[in-house]
């Protein structure tokens, strides 16, 4: 994840398991409430997107990307 922090962008770049090919991106408040869910494909075990948070306040964030088995959560703040 970078920048982090960021203002209304940032930019996601991770590995993914070879034999998933749906990857999901999901923002979450300090609340524990969704706010950000997007549904993505993978190419060749990679992903990367640009994630555009502009309707969002500044905050602190947690940022988790699921594909398939594999779960991993970051924190993030948009200022």
């Amino acid at each position: 994840v970078y920048p982090n922090p960021f203002t209304n962008v940032f930019h996601l770049h991770c590995s993914v398991p070879e034999n998933s090919s749906e990857v999901t991106v999901e923002i979450f408040n300090v609340l524990g409430s969704s706010v950000y869910k997007r549904n993505e494909t993978s190419q060749h075990g990679e992903f990367s997107a640009e994630i555009n948070t502009s309707d969002l306040p500044p905050g602190s964030y947690l940022l988790k990307i699921s594909a398939g088995n594999a779960l991993t959560c970051r924190k993030i703040v948009k200022q």
